[in-house]
């Protein structure tokens, strides 16, 4: 990759976190924000019901999609670290820095509001039997009438939102700032995603 190319993936945007300070990330990462796909995760409630009881707990799935993407960026680094202290050869590749950050700054934009509230749900009930391998028994529940948000065969947001150019902003950014990426990726790293 050219230097150029190389510039949208270099880290200069500012976010002030309440947990983490302040944030760092590239232009890619700023621009899917900046998406009114990702916009309306600040208007989403990361914690559903929880602050009717817990008036304070009302962060968004924007500002929790934020802090992943920092949270993986440490974890990367602690990551190499302990890889460079054991002598081990295996490295995260520059490509694959920044699939993962992306991965984990996107990894909720399929959330609707109270998404776990109102989704199908299936209970586990744990009882006591001489038996061990029949300890757990698995119950449909009849509450939450929509798919899981993260299921693409019964739910197809999170494909529009992430593969359909036509109808998503955010897919015509990944597609036009990822294909320069996606195409030099070395012959170790296999991305089977959407884009490109």
């Amino acid at each position: 990759m050219t230097q150029k190319e190389l510039e949208v993936f270099k880290d200069k945007h500012k976010f002030q976190d309440d947990v983490w300070g302040q944030i760092i990330l590239n232009d890619l990462e700023h621009d899917v924000i900046d998406t009114p796909e990702f916009q309306r995760l600040f208007r989403t409630s990361q914690l559903g019901f929880v602050d009717l009881v817990y008036q304070t707990a009302n962060h968004t799935r924007g500002v929790h999609s934020i802090g992943a993407c920092r949270a993986t960026q440490l974890l990367m680094k602690h990551l190499a670290d302990n890889m460079a202290c054991s002598g081990s050869t295996i490295k995260i590749s520059p490509a694959e820095k920044i699939l993962i950050r992306l991965g984990a700054l996107l990894h909720d934009i399929s959330h609707v509001p109270l998404s776990h509230d109102i989704e199908k749900k299936t209970h586990k009930i744990f009882y006591n039997s001489n038996n061990s391998n029949d300890s757990t028994l698995k119950i449909k529940s009849h509450y939450g009438h929509y798919h899981k948000h993260d299921d693409c065969e019964k739910n197809p947001l999170l494909y529009i939102l992430l593969c359909n150019e036509n109808k998503s902003t955010l897919a015509g950014i990944c597609q036009w700032k990822l294909d320069t990426l996606l195409n030099n990726l070395d012959s170790k790293c296999r991305v089977d995603i959407c884009f490109g």
